[in-house]
C-alpha cells in the first residue's frame, strides 16, 4: 500500500493550493512591490488587495500545474522519496514567495497566519524524506506520527485562504 494521497494533500495545502483548475490570471508573480521613497531610506509599498489575491492565485495555479505534471520514477520507495522531495521543493517555493510579500494592511494578520502554517507544513518534508530513505517501515512510522498534525494544518490553511479571498488556493 502506497500512502501518496495524504502526502499530496499536505503538498497542496502547504503549497497553499488545492484547486485542480488553473487560474486564468496572467499576473507576473516575480514583479517586486513598488518602492516608495520616505526620508533617506526606501521602503517597499504593500500590495493592494487585488494584487495580493492575483499573485496568490497565480502562484497556486503554477504550483498545481507543477504538481500535476510531475511523474516520479523508480521503485515504490524511490517514487515516494522523489515525490516528497518534489512536493517539499514546490511548497517551499510558495512559502518563500508568501513570506517576501508585503500584504495590504487589512490582510497582514491573515497572511502572517498562512505563512506560519505553510512554514510548519514545509518543515515536515525533510523528516518524511529522511524516513522514506531509511525504508518503508520507517517512513510509515513517521508518516503515521505526522498525519494528524498534517491534516490539522492543511485544514487550517484552507480556512485561511478562504478568509484571504483566494479561491484558487483553497485546499
Amino acid at each position: 500500500m502506497v500512502v501518496i494521497p495524504f502526502l499530496l494533500l499536505i503538498v497542496l495545502a502547504s503549497a497553499g493550493c488545492g484547486s485542480k483548475e488553473s487560474s486564468p490570471t496572467t499576473t507576473n508573480t516575480t514583479t517586486p512591490a513598488r518602492v516608495v521613497q520616505t526620508g533617506t531610506l526606501p521602503t517597499v509599498a504593500s500590495l493592494t488587495v487585488a494584487q495580493y489575491r492575483a499573485r496568490a492565485s497565480a502562484i497556486c495555479a503554477a504550483a498545481n500545474r507543477r504538481l500535476n505534471n510531475h511523474a516520479p520514477h523508480g521503485s515504490v520507495s524511490q517514487k515516494i522519496v522523489e515525490e516528497i522531495e518534489f512536493a517539499g521543493q514546490t511548497a517551499g517555493t510558495v512559502f518563500m514567495a508568501l513570506a517576501r510579500w508585503v500584504p495590504p494592511p487589512r490582510l497582514v494578520r491573515l497572511n502572517a497566519e498562512v505563512v506560519a502554517t505553510t512554514r510548519a507544513l514545509v518543515q515536515d518534508f525533510p523528516l518524511l524524506v529522511a524516513a522514506a530513505k531509511k525504508g518503508m517501515t520507517s517512513y510509515f512510522r513517521v508518516y503515521m506520527r505526522m498525519a494528524a498534525r498534517g491534516r490539522l494544518l492543511a485544514s487550517r490553511e484552507a480556512v485561511l485562504w478562504k478568509k484571504l479571498g483566494v479561491p484558487a488556493c483553497n485546499a
